[in-house]
């Protein structure tokens, strides 16, 4: 029975490391393709908004829920300003040299 355990677990290894090569070793996009349980479709968004609703601010909740019924982008795209990028470079060596 262990042996049939162990030849189980290591095919679905083998499984998922293809999975993980096919998807450029992206997690997020191996998640969308075997869907399911694995992506939450068939949870209860009510029971989850009702239990995380008194902990978290409203805005939060409301990315939660649209999190939880739309999804999450697999990509995001950032724009930035070159005065913000400058500004947290700034930041990160004012922090890098003073600790030093």
């Amino acid at each position: 029975m262990f042996f049939r355990s162990i030849k189980g677990f290591c095919e679905g290894v083998d499984l998922a490391t293809a999975g993980m090569i096919h998807y450029s070793l992206h997690p997020g996009m191996l998640v969308r393709f075997m869907n399911g349980e694995y992506t939450g479709e068939n949870r209860d968004v009510e029971k989850v908004m009702n239990a995380i609703t008194p902990y978290v601010s409203d805005n939060d909740a409301r990315h939660a829920k649209r999190i939880l019924t739309q999804g999450c982008p697999s990509m995001l795209v950032l724009e930035e300003s070159n005065e913000m990028k400058n500004r947290i470079i700034r930041i990160q060596q004012t922090l890098l040299y003073s600790t030093r």
